[in-house]
C-alpha cells in the first residue's frame, strides 16, 4: 500500500485497521490540501508487510461512527461479475441495455488493477455492441435487440476469475 496513501473521505476522523488490527487514527490533510472543502487522508502503510492483507477503515463525524468499510488484497477470492443496467426489455429492434463487468474483491470493491482479457459470448435475438476480446478486466458493453424477442445469455471470460453471465428479456 505504501507512503503517502491518499484516503478520500468527507468524514472528520478515520480510524484504520490492518488484518483486525488498530493501525491509525487519521484527521484530512489540511495542511496539504489547503483548497479543498475535504482534503485527502493520508496514510503511511510501509510497515505493513505485502500479502494477503484486509484493510479496515472507520470514519466519524461529531465523534459518532457514520461509515465503515473493508478491503481485501487477497486475489484467491476475488470475484468477477456482470450487471445489466436492466434485464427487461422491449423487442423493438433498438433496445439497448448497458452491462457492465468488474474484478471485486470479497466486499465488491472494485479491483482496478487486473489487467486480463475478458471474452464475451452471446446468445439469443441480439448484438453485442464494444470490444470483444476486451483489453482490460473492468469495463462496459451494450447489448441490443435485433428486432425479435426471447431470452439473451450474454456469458464473459475473465482469464483468471472464471466466467460470468447475465440473462436479458426482450419482449
Amino acid at each position: 500500500m505504501g507512503n503517502n496513501a491518499l484516503i478520500w473521505s468527507n468524514v472528520e476522523v478515520l480510524n484504520l485497521f490492518v488484518n483486525g488490527i488498530a493501525f491509525a487514527s487519521l484527521k484530512p490533510s489540511t495542511k496539504d490540501f489547503t483548497h479543498l472543502k475535504h482534503p485527502p487522508f493520508v496514510a503511511d502503510f510501509t510497515s505493513v508487510k505485502d500479502g494477503t492483507n484486509e484493510l479496515g477503515i472507520d470514519g466519524y463525524v461529531n465523534s459518532k461512527k457514520v461509515v465503515s468499510r473493508s478491503f481485501s488484497s487477497d486475489t484467491s477470492r476475488f470475484n468477477f461479475t456482470l450487471t445489466a443496467d436492466t434485464t427487461q426489455l422491449n423487442a423493438d429492434g433498438s433496445d439497448t441495455t448497458r452491462v457492465v463487468f468488474l474484478v471485486v474483491d470479497i466486499y465488491g470493491n472494485m479491483q482496478p488493477n487486473t489487467p486480463e482479457t475478458v471474452k464475451f459470448s452471446l446468445e439469443g435475438p441480439a448484438t453485442l455492441l464494444g470490444d470483444n476480446p476486451f483489453p482490460w478486466s473492468s469495463g462496459a458493453v451494450w447489448v441490443r435487440n435485433n428486432g425479435t424477442a426471447g431470452v439473451v445469455t450474454l456469458t464473459a471470460t475473465h482469464q483468471l476469475y472464471g466466467s460470468s453471465k447475465v440473462y436479458l428479456t426482450y419482449s
